[in-house]
C-alpha cells in the first residue's frame, strides 16, 4: 500500500530473527508477569495485528494539517561538505541543520490515496562555535499526490530547464512537476517523500500490521527463516491487567550472530496502536526512539503527536523530529481533481516529466500537452 511499503517482504525476509513477546502492566517493567501457553501465541498476535489494522482502516478519510520539527546533525568532516558562505576560516565541527515547516494533507486509508503540500523552513547553526550559519541551500514548497500506482511531485521554487538570451547568458526557463512509478528499478523502493505523514508514523515505510504479520508467519511455519539463515524463538508472558504489549525482537542469524533487538509497545488504552518502538544493537545501546500519541475520534484513534530521535553506536545524536497533527476532520468530501496533476499549482509553460511513461508535456490552457521526443 502506497511507496512506502515496497520494500516490506524484503525486510520482513530478515528482520524477525529472534522475538520475545511480553505483555506488560504500565511501562516496561517485567514485574507480576506470568507465562502463557505457547498454545497462546499465534491467536494473541493475530488478535493484536487485527485489532491494530482495524483502527487504521475504520480512520477512512483523515484530513488534517502537521507541523513538523526536524533537526540533522552533522560532526567533524561532514561539516566540510555544507556550503557554508559566511564562516570565514572557522571550521565548525558540530552542525544542526533546523528544519520548521507545516503541512496540510487528505490521506484516503481505504483507497491508498494521498495529498499534501508542505512549506518548510530550514536554518543552520554550529553548535561548537555558538553561532548561525548561511549556507548556500535552497528549499521549495512542495506538493505530493500518492495513488496506488504512481507519486506526483511539484516544487514550484526549483527550475529545471534554462533558455538562453540573445547575450547568451542562461537564464531560468521552467519549473517542473514529475510523476513516478511507485517502484524504482527491480522493485527498489523510491525514496520517502517528507510531506505524506505515514512516513513519519511507522518504521521504515511499512504499516505495524506488516510487521505483526511477519511474526504471525515465523510463528505458523515452525520459526525458521529462509534459507536457513536463523531461527525465531518466541516467548510470551502477560501481567495481571493486560494494559500493553511488549514485543521484543532479537536479530541472532546464523551467519552474522545476534545483531541487536527491536522492542515495540502497543497500549489498550489507545486502541493497542503503536506507542513506541526502540532499536538497541547487540550491546544494548539505544540506536533509535520513535514515540506516538493518539487522540480517540468517532471510536478510533488518530495520532497526535510523534517523534523520533536517531544515534550513532557512540551515543550522539544523528536525527531528530517531532510531528504535531492538528485539525484532524474525519470523513467529508474531496475535490474530483485532488488525487490527479490537476490538484499541483502549475502555470502555463510549466513541465510535466513523466518518469513512468517516458513522456514529457507542457502545462498550456489548463491540460498538459504533449512535447515531441528530441531524437
Amino acid at each position: 500500500m502506497g511507496i512506502y511499503l515496497c520494500c516490506t517482504k524484503r525486510l520482513l525476509d530478515y528482520l524477525w530473527i529472534g522475538i520475545l513477546v511480553l505483555l506488560v502492566e504500565g511501562g516496561l517493567s517485567l514485574a507480576a508477569t506470568k507465562a502463557v501457553s505457547e498454545s497462546e501465541y499465534l491467536p494473541l498476535v493475530q488478535s493484536l495485528t487485527e485489532m491494530v489494522k482495524r483502527n487504521w482502516h475504520n480512520i477512512g478519510l483523515w484530513q488534517g494539517e502537521f507541523r513538523l520539527s526536524e533537526n540533522l546533525y552533522y560532526y567533524d568532516k561532514e561539516c566540510d561538505k555544507l556550503p557554508i558562505v559566511n564562516i570565514g576560516d572557522k571550521k565548525p565541527r558540530r552542525i544542526v541543520r533546523t528544519i520548521e515547516a507545516y503541512a496540510r494533507f487528505v490521506l484516503d486509508m481505504e483507497a491508498d490515496r494521498l495529498y499534501s503540500e508542505i512549506v518548510p523552513r530550514a536554518k543552520f547553526r554550529a553548535l561548537d562555535l555558538d553561532c548561525d550559519l548561511e549556507v548556500a541551500t535552497r528549499y521549495s514548497p512542495a506538493f505530493v499526490v500518492i495513488t496506488p500506482n504512481e507519486c506526483l511531485t511539484f516544487e514550484p521554487c526549483h527550475v529545471y530547464a534554462y533558455e538562453t538570451t540573445q547575450s547568451g547568458r542562461k537564464q531560468p526557463h521552467s519549473r517542473a512537476a514529475f510523476r513516478w512509478p511507485l517502484k524504482g528499478p527491480q522493485d527498489k523502493p523510491l525514496p520517502a517523500v517528507p510531506a505524506d505523514p505515514r512516513s513519519y508514523l511507522f518504521q521504515s515505510g511499512r504499516f505495524v500490521w506488516q510487521d505483526l504479520q511477519g511474526i504471525e508467519r515465523f510463528l505458523s511455519q515452525g520459526h525458521t527463516l529462509p534459507d536457513g539463515v536463523g531461527k525465531v524463538e518466541v516467548a510470551i508472558e502477560e501481567s495481571t491487567e493486560l494494559c500493553r504489549y511488549i514485543i521484543r525482537t532479537r536479530i541472532a542469524s546464523v551467519n552474522a550472530g545476534e545483531q541487536g533487538e527491536t522492542i515495540m509497545v502497543f497500549d489498550g488504552r489507545v486502541g493497542y496502536n503503536l506507542v513506541m518502538m526502540d532499536l538497541r544493537d547487540s550491546k544494548g545501546h539505544l540506536l533509535q526512539k520513535r514515540e506516538l500519541e493518539y487522540s480517540p475520534m468517532n471510536g478510533v484513534f488518530v495520532p497526535k503527536r510523534v517523534s523520533l530521535a536517531v544515534f550513532d553506536l557512540h551515543g550522539d545524536k544523528q536525527y531528530e523530529f517531532q510531528v504535531e497533527f492538528q485539525n484532524a476532520v474525519l470523513g467529508g468530501k474531496v475535490a474530483m481533481d485532488l488525487f490527479t496533476y490537476k490538484s499541483l499549482p502549475l502555470k502555463e509553460g510549466d513541465l510535466f516529466v513523466d518518469k513512468v511513461e517516458g513522456k514529457e508535456y507542457v502545462f498550456h490552457a489548463g491540460n498538459l500537452q504533449e512535447l515531441p521526443i528530441s531524437p
